[in-house]
């Protein structure tokens, strides 16, 4: 498994931190991006967003969202495996109107251009 930690900063110039985790799979998703961690924190509030493909066949992509430690929105979908980065960033749009999920998605959107990026090469 392979750890690839990197750094960046906020409009407010605080770290936002991101590490990208290799998972063994089969060679037909090998390259794929199978699943995402968003963790905020903003001192007085955390949140977390998460989507991943699950399922023997990783057919079914199930997102769930948490402010403050409580769910606040949770669903899963059947979706042949596709650019599981195009369908965070329209989880995030759709789902997280909050300042904190806003900060999250345009690093997501930064995040998915770099994965776009290494597919392509």
């Amino acid at each position: 498994m392979d750890h690839r930690p990197a750094a960046g900063r906020d409009q407010a110039g605080n770290t936002i931190a991101i590490e990208m985790v290799d998972q063994s799979t089969t060679s037909q998703f090998n390259g794929f991006l199978l699943g995402a961690t968003l963790t905020a924190n903003d001192g007085q509030r955390s949140g977390t967003f998460e989507i991943s493909r699950i399922g023997d066949d990783l057919t079914t992509v199930k997102m769930t969202a948490t402010l403050d430690n409580n769910v606040i929105a949770e669903h899963a979908m059947r979706s042949a495996p596709t650019n599981l980065s195009k369908l965070l960033m329209r989880e995030l749009e759709n789902t997280m109107p909050e300042r904190l999920y806003q900060e999250a998605l345009a690093e997501a959107g930064h995040y998915a251009s770099i994965i776009n990026f290494r597919r392509r090469s």
